[in-house]
């Protein structure tokens, strides 16, 4: 059971947690998992515990990475840089997932306090990294030593394709003309910051959560969140879509970079809001049909097929997107009642 106000901290699973992070964060192939155990200690011990080990993982990162700077050329304003940024997302996906130092206790008759609703907390805490990777981001065209790496990657790869082409002279001409090293690192760095960091923040958040989530359940029996089925978009996230596409237009009619990347960033957050809203009414409808579990499995798996399938995919998630920002006006499913939106299986 998940400890209740006064009772004994679980001090060993929170240094367990809080060391796993640390070194998931520097060490293997799943490091992109190093926020896994404090969301373990979130949903299966409660938010104090993880609170607590976000500490311990804290201040062991700052231990390890100033021991590192020590014994290491590394330059002391990147060793702090990585303080912080560790620091900073570590704290951000733990607040995602426990909100609140205060809790009542059982039979005093204190409401609960009043928290920011899931689905705002997850915008909210991918948003710290994008801003804190953006910066790094735009810094890469001024960055000689990036710029020389992806020009031998560009070049490996222009000699990649153009032996490919065989004999074709055009292909290999147009090949050589537009797949430039210039072009490849503008593209990059374009893509990143109109969405691409965003995204890419979103699904590493969701993934330790919903990972997180499984294990607890599997080992600890202790089920947290809502389902697919029931997750909402706050109606507020269809003026967000209106306004940023109109400032995406604006932003390059009047060649405002800064409005245009916000924009972008924005109008991606809704697009996978609404995508998963579009999701959960698919979902919906799949477990109030009638259907046999056979029917009920390949359905699922025939889904799972057309979304990995190239060309196909595009046309699923984009009917999905527009099925979920369709809902705002025409009401698929029965009205929720009561409670905050909540993200996807939380």
């Amino acid at each position: 059971m998940i400890p209740r106000q006064g009772t004994a901290a679980p001090y060993i699973p929170m240094l367990i947690g809080a060391v796993s992070c640390v070194l998931l964060a520097r060490f293997g192939f799943f490091g992109f998992l190093y926020l896994l155990p404090l969301g373990i200690m979130t949903a299966g011990y409660g938010f104090r515990a993880a609170w607590l080990c976000l500490i311990l993982a804290v201040l062991g990162n700052g231990l390890w990475s100033a021991g590192t700077a020590v014994f290491s050329p590394q330059p002391w304003d990147e060793m702090l840089w990585g303080i912080v940024h560790f620091t900073l997302i570590a704290a951000a996906f733990t607040w995602m997932m426990a909100p609140s130092f205060l809790e009542p206790s059982e039979g005093s008759g204190n409401s609960a306090p009043a928290r920011i609703p899931t689905v705002y907390r997850f915008v909210i805490a991918c948003c710290i990294p994008v801003v804190l990777i953006l910066p790094m981001i735009v810094s890469l065209r001024q960055d000689t030593a990036f710029s020389g790496f992806i020009r031998t990657q560009a070049e490996a790869l222009s000699a990649l394709y153009a032996s490919s082409a065989g004999a074709d002279v055009v292909k290999q001409s147009l090949l050589e003309q537009y797949l430039t090293p210039d072009f490849i690192l503008e593209t990059l760095i374009f893509s990143a910051l109109r969405g691409g960091v965003m995204v890419s923040c979103m699904a590493f958040f969701f993934i330790n959560r919903q990972i997180a989530l499984a294990l607890v359940w599997v080992f600890r029996r202790i089920r947290k969140g809502g389902i697919l089925a029931d997750f909402r978009v706050p109606y507020v996230f269809i003026w967000a879509l209106s306004c940023s596409l109109l400032a995406i237009l604006a932003g390059r009619r009047w060649e405002i970079e800064p409005l245009e990347i916000t924009a972008w960033n924005v109008l991606i957050v809704c697009a996978i809001l609404y995508l998963a809203q579009g999701g959960g009414i698919a979902a919906y409808f799949i477990t109030r049909a009638n259907l046999p579990p056979f029917m009920r499995l390949a359905l699922n798996f025939l889904l799972f097929l057309m979304i990995v399938s190239p060309g196909i995919n595009a046309v699923l998630l984009g009917g999905l997107i527009l099925l979920g920002i369709a809902e705002n006006w025409a009401p698929f499913r029965e009205p929720k009642i009561k409670g905050p939106s909540s993200t996807p299986g939380m």
